[in-house]
């Protein structure tokens, strides 16, 4: 079945995706409902990505600040992130030194959606969760406003689960 966002050819693009997600021994991020991640974006560019979230499992995790920097190496470093994430996660980490977790590995098919007066990405991911020896597969639909009113997200959103056999759910990857 094709969802009617990626029917006709309109503008999708795939990537295959490969993350690093860290955090203390004692998970001191995760205990705060923050996830950082390393992705490695081409052959060589690294993005360091901290999203906090309200934990609350519900609709107020639709909106989640998402802070973004360029390194010049794979390690995460909060040093290169603004000052705010950087002495959050400072004061959420301590002196404990960040850890591998887990990886993704997913293959994303994307394109961005006009919906009312808004732009909303769809994405597909599929791929595994990797950890240590454990693999998870990992199949889901990502919706991301882009611009525009959260309203609109939310109708996108129940026109899924309306239309294919989803069931809404606002974890996040490392709570998979």
């Amino acid at each position: 079945m094709e969802w009617q966002p990626f029917a006709g050819g309109n503008g999708a693009r795939t990537q295959n995706l490969n993350s690093i997600y860290y955090d203390t021994s004692n998970e001191d991020l995760r205990r705060h409902n923050i996830a950082m991640r390393v992705r490695k974006e081409g052959r060589s560019r690294h993005v360091l990505t901290v999203k906090p979230s309200s934990g609350t499992g519900n609709a107020s995790d639709f909106v989640r600040r998402e802070t973004e920097a360029m390194l010049p190496h794979a390690a995460p470093d909060p040093s290169f992130l603004d000052a705010e994430t950087a002495g959050m996660i400072s004061q959420v980490t301590g002196k404990e030194p960040l850890q591998i977790r887990f990886a993704t590995q997913v293959r994303r098919r994307s394109v961005l959606v006009p919906v009312g007066q808004s732009e909303i990405e769809v994405a597909i991911d599929d791929g595994h969760i990797v950890a240590g020896d454990r693999k998870q597969r990992l199949f889901e639909v990502e919706l991301e406003l882009r611009n525009g009113q959260i309203t609109d997200l939310y109708s996108l959103a129940m026109q899924a689960v309306q239309e294919l056999p989803l069931t809404l759910d606002f974890s996040s990857k490392g709570d998979k």
